[in-house]
């Protein structure tokens, strides 16, 4: 199509939006070419769907003479396709009042209207110490304004001690500090999901410069300290004080809605939740829920109307084995499924519904849903829906060897096929189809006590308290001594 990229950029205007893009190009103090704006006027009523028959190279030349050519007309398309970067740019910074006020601050010293200048920058600076305290753009802010108050002829006329740099330095490294305590924090996360890169380096620098600020009246500072605190621990137990701390927090500090440090801070304590039920402390698994519970109430479960299927996914899972009563379960997957992407709902939503089937222990009704949850490429989910969908397999008929040996069969072939989606979860995996294949080959008088605590002494894997019960089942001296412990 004629003028295609200029055509392309328009469509995506509403009508609100290309009318104010029409203002500006007409606009007589951005100096368009008088051929560009003629341009614009001419394709404005033509939105949205730019016809062919009037976006011709024929049409536009009747226009101006300075349109008569493709390259004339391109020339002017390319104009506007400027004046669209620019305003665009303008809207972005007019919407941060922080960003306009330091370029006035700035115009004003160019103009050398000092007292004016002054005047504005000890409003400015006031109006930084907000009752939600210092996060990243106040630091930020408060850095620049020093140190635009601390530069310029102004400042050059003080030619004395007075004219001290100090407090420039000073907020830098405050900024600096939480800025790069907050990508630790980012870091340290990643490194743990997905494996990437992390050089682990002293933070307690860092801590210092930030500890006239870590305490409640400075939110972001207080609630990422002990973010930072919490995942940076090596046990559960360690991790505890800190999580404590957030906790706290957040049940003294969420009427109403969650702060943006609170909101921030709620993702850390849902991984490091996460993470502890994955090495399977059950208490962490509640916490899970709890924060998610908060979120729902808080209506921040969704995005753009939506929920993510990994979000939804975490929530079942870690119901369907906490002690939460089925019903909560229930409700939660029919209000959630229908808010799933497209894309993602049959698959998701038939997870859900063979876990609910699960915990309530209809483990055939579990199975159909469980074979009906296929997930295309998402191999990590496959390998969540293969497990739960053994499980209930042999929760419904153990004796079936065949056909239990024939999925663990398909399960193994499944983790060689997906070898590299599934490279950081692959080795537990292969743990569970081991130790399943033992629970079905070898016979009660053969498993011994040995079998049972070499399975005992793995660290937790999914899975791994279902089958030390299963083991129990088949093996009667663990049944007597479970009894004994249970007498007492």
């Amino acid at each position: 199509m004629h003028l295609e990229k200029l055509v392309t950029t328009l469509q995506a205007f509403n009508g609100f939006d290309l009318a104010r893009l029409r203002k500006y190009v007409n606009a007589p103090y951005f100096k368009m070419p008088r051929c560009s704006v003629i341009l614009l006027n001419y394709l404005y009523p033509l939105h949205p769907k730019f016809s062919e028959r009037k976006v011709n190279e024929e049409a536009i030349a009747q226009l101006d003479e300075n349109l008569s050519t493709a390259a004339k007309q391109s020339w002017a398309a390319t104009k506007i396709l400027g004046a669209i970067d620019n305003m665009l740019a303008y809207e972005q910074w007019q919407q941060n009042p922080q960003e306009v006020l330091r370029y006035t601050l700035s115009g004003l010293k160019e103009k050398h209207l000092f007292a004016e200048f002054k005047r504005q920058y000890v409003a400015a600076q006031a109006a930084l110490d907000r009752p939600e305290g210092h996060d990243f753009e106040t630091l930020f802010q408060r850095h620049l304004l020093t140190e635009a108050s601390l530069n310029g002829f102004d400042a050059k006329l003080k030619r004395s001690c007075q004219n001290d740099l100090e407090p420039v330095l000073k907020t830098l490294d405050e900024f600096y500090a939480l800025k790069k305590l907050r990508y630790m924090v980012e870091l340290m996360e990643r490194q743990r999901i997905f494996g990437s890169s992390y050089k682990q380096e002293t933070v307690f620098p860092l801590l210092d410069i930030l500890k006239p600020y870590t305490n409640e009246s400075h939110p972001y500072v207080y609630l990422f300290v002990h973010v930072f605190l919490m995942l940076n621990a090596d046990t559960y137990e360690d991790s505890k004080g800190p999580y404590e701390v957030i906790k706290q927090y957040a049940e003294t500090h969420s009427e109403g809605g969650l702060s943006q440090s609170l909101e921030e801070s709620v993702d850390y304590t849902l991984n490091r939740c996460m993470r502890w039920h994955n090495k399977g402390y059950e208490e962490a698994s509640d916490e899970y829920l709890w924060w998610m519970d908060l979120r729902m109430k808080k209506n921040l479960l969704l995005e753009n109307g939506k929920i993510l299927p990994v979000t939804f996914r975490n929530i079942v899972s870690v119901a369907a084995i906490s002690k939460n009563n089925p019903d909560w379960m229930k409700r939660f997957i029919e209000c959630y499924a229908p808010l799933l992407p497209d894309t993602h709902r049959d698959a998701s939503h038939s997870f859900a519904n063979g876990l609910y089937a699960y915990k309530r222990g209809r483990y055939k009704e579990a199975i159909r849903y469980f074979m009906v949850a296929q997930a295309g490429e998402e191999a990590i989910f496959n390998c969540m829906i293969r497990r739960w969908q053994f499980m209930a397999l042999y929760n419904c008929d153990n004796q079936e060897t065949e056909t239990l040996l024939n999925h663990l069969s398909s399960f193994e072939k499944f983790l060689i096929r997906h070898a590299k989606p599934v490279a950081n979860i692959k080795q537990i995996y292969e743990k569970f189809i081991h130790y399943c294949q033992q629970l079905i080959k070898v016979a009660p008088h053969e498993i011994g006590e040995t079998l049972l605590l070499t399975l005992q002494a793995e660290e937790h894997f999914p899975g791994k308290p279902w089958l030390v019960r299963q083991f129990e089942a088949k093996l009667p001296t663990a049944r007597a001594k479970r009894h004994q412990v249970n007498s007492r």
